[in-house]
């Protein structure tokens, strides 16, 4: 099992995610979660676009990636919001309708 990386909790400035809040996975094809944030880590499930997962702790930037610990009822793992500087967001935060 990898260990992660310490978070780096300033590592990118354009992140919309913090740690307690409910999230999803945007549209379109499925995330990967991971037992550590990088992309030689073993997958340990996918996340399908309108997942709702919560974050447990992050960011962590690895391999230009922005990584962040979720959960969900099946297990937690890494998963990606962001590819740094790319402007696409694969995780976005989530608020149940009023």
């Amino acid at each position: 099992t990898l260990i992660p990386p310490p978070p780096t909790p300033h590592c990118f400035n354009g992140s919309r995610l913090v740690p307690g809040m409910l999230v999803q996975v945007a549209p379109g094809a499925p995330n990967n979660m991971r037992v550590s944030p990088t992309t030689s880590a073993e997958v340990v499930g996918r996340l399908p676009a309108g997942t709702i997962v919560e974050v447990l702790s992050g960011p962590v930037c690895n391999e230009g990636y922005v990584w962040f610990e979720v959960l969900l009822t099946e297990g937690r793992g890494w998963t990606v919001e962001t590819p740094i500087g790319s402007g696409d967001y694969w995780l976005e935060p989530w608020y149940p309708n009023n």
